[in-house]
């Protein structure tokens, strides 16, 4: 199937994903998630010391799993601007 993602970033995506790298992402993430509720991607990225595209993807795929939600939207103490703070899902 002809895409227009380059065939080395494919490639790089299925290494990082059968070495678990991934995984060890989601689970850094909602680890730092769950002891600094409500945060944001800027004090993850911070906290984790990773670049923001992987923030970002552990929390959309934390998101979809149901595990984290948004919690407020509010100013962000660094930048000023309106952000997303991350939570822990509550139960129903």
């Amino acid at each position: 199937m002809k895409t227009n993602v380059a065939d080395t970033s494919i490639q790089a995506y299925g290494e990082i994903t059968r070495e678990g790298q991934i995984a060890n992402e989601r689970e850094l993430i909602f680890s730092l998630i769950e002891a600094n509720q409500p945060t944001t991607s800027r004090n993850l990225m911070y906290l984790s010391r990773k670049e923001r595209g992987n923030i970002t993807r552990s929390i959309f795929d934390l998101v979809s799993a149901g595990k984290i939600e948004v919690v407020k939207k509010d100013k962000c103490p660094t930048s000023g601007r309106t952000v997303r703070f991350y939570g822990l899902k509550q139960a129903c």
